[in-house]
């Protein structure tokens, strides 16, 4: 009997639970939503050429501002294309330089010295019956030698053979004259397409270096340096974030704890930026207790894609050296919160207002002094819950 009696005291006996200081911290106080990002629009960035990627200036995460460097391709190829045009163009220039002093013509120059021949010949028989001024000029001159300078009917003297020889001479040196004409043309316009040509590749050159076509974020990269793409193959995507503004719906219970110019931060995948709310308007439903946010950057954004689900959290409060707790110290109920505190050796049930606080802990708003030691409850359970009965 006493055995019993003395097992059931000790089970009886008060059990020691762990106890907790109040300690004072600067603290906020957020909401978390879940928004969308939008953006003002992307530009999806190719190569005006095909070509190998020789360097790429940019990464994703990166701001640009317009014409700046992209990204720019091997020139090698159009620089030996150029060389070889211009190369060809001063074989062109030397033809026509030898067309014009008649070296790359033997024939014109053979058919010229026969028509001066033929002339002679034909002068040697001019009379007295030869008109004044119609005498032969100067052979060795072009216009000469095409403009017949004698007139067959006052050289009785000359012999058939002679004229015919002369007519023969004059037919071929202007046949001659002729084709030389539109060979040296035909050089000159080669000369000018080549020229025209070569216009384009240097205009091509400048190609060669992309530049950016607006202010804007790099959010992805497509080809690596090294490879090769071909012409309008994008290669980079910029988002523009000018225009950039993140869509939240949040739970605000009284439409006062949100407000415009508080901070916030956006959380994109592992990274994140901060913004600023610029507007807040009431959820359709106005039992709901929601709110609609507009939030645009702060900072620079990270990489994002048009249209991402991204998570947000808004700083309501700041909370300074406010009375904090951990959160398993607070028991939450439907009508409030409450803690245990100790006091004359004994744990007693108070009411507190208290609020859940970014570092993971509960800010006690008011119901406690700072020197109150509060009981931490222990793990859930039966256990649990018959140490608590019997403290």
């Amino acid at each position: 009997m006493l055995a019993a009696t003395g097992a059931g005291v000790w089970l009886m006996r008060p059990v020691p639970l762990p106890v907790v200081k109040l300690a004072r911290k600067d603290v906020t106080v957020s909401l978390k939503a879940t928004g969308r990002i939008l953006s003002g629009g992307a530009v999806s960035v190719g190569s005006a050429l095909e070509g190998r990627v020789e360097r790429l200036a940019v990464h994703p995460g990166q701001v640009v501002r317009p014409d700046e460097l992209l990204f720019a391709l091997d020139p090698g190829p159009l620089r030996n294309e150029i060389a070889t045009l211009e190369e060809t163009i001063r074989d062109l220039e030397r033809e026509c330089r030898a067309l014009e002093t008649h070296d790359a013509a033997p024939e014109y120059r053979e058919a010229r010295r026969a028509l001066e021949v033929a002339s002679r010949r034909l002068g040697r028989h001019r009379g007295s019956r030869t008109p004044a001024g119609r005498g032969l000029a100067d052979p060795s001159s072009v216009n000469t030698l095409l403009r017949p300078s004698h007139d067959l009917r006052y050289m009785p003297a000359a012999s058939e053979d002679d004229l015919w020889e002369y007519q023969q001479a004059l037919q071929r040196f202007g046949e001659e004259r002729e084709r030389l004409q539109r060979q040296h043309a035909d050089a000159r316009e080669r000369v000018r397409d080549a020229r025209a040509q070569l216009t384009v590749l240097q205009a091509r050159g400048a190609s060669l270096q992309c530049l950016s076509p607006a202010a804007g974020l790099v959010t992805s990269l497509k080809v690596q340096p090294g490879e090769t793409v071909a012409a309008g193959t994008p290669v980079l995507r910029i988002e523009d974030t000018r225009h950039l503004t993140v869509r939240a719906l949040v739970d605000d219970p009284d439409h006062t704890a949100v407000r415009v110019g508080q901070p916030a931060w956006i959380t994109v995948g592992k990274g994140g930026f901060a913004g600023k709310v610029v507007q807040v308007t009431p959820g359709v439903d106005g039992d709901l207790w929601q709110s609609w946010l507009t939030i645009q950057p702060a900072s620079t954004p990270c990489v994002f894609r048009d249209g991402e689900s991204v998570g947000v959290r808004v700083v309501t409060r700041r909370l300074r050296q406010a009375l904090v707790l951990p959160r398993r110290a607070v028991r939450r109920w439907r009508t409030g919160s409450v803690v245990y505190v100790q006091q004359n050796g004994r744990v007693e049930e108070c009411a507190v207002d208290a609020v859940a606080v970014d570092t993971g802990e509960v800010a006690i708003l008011s119901g406690l002094k700072p020197e109150d030691l509060v009981t931490l409850p222990p793990r859930s359970g039966p256990p649990a819950r018959q140490a608590l009965a019997r403290s």
